[in-house]
């Protein structure tokens, strides 16, 4: 049951750090977008 919830634990870490690279990529984009424009 530990590992298990170890487990969970690791996978809820990995999805929140997915999320906040994946907010980054995009302002980074959104960046480079405004760049260009300007």
């Amino acid at each position: 049951m530990h590992n298990y919830e170890l487990n969970n634990k690791i996978i809820e870490l990995v999805h929140y750090y997915l999320e906040n690279i994946h907010y980054l990529c995009i302002i980074k984009c959104m960046n480079q977008v405004f760049v260009t424009l300007y």
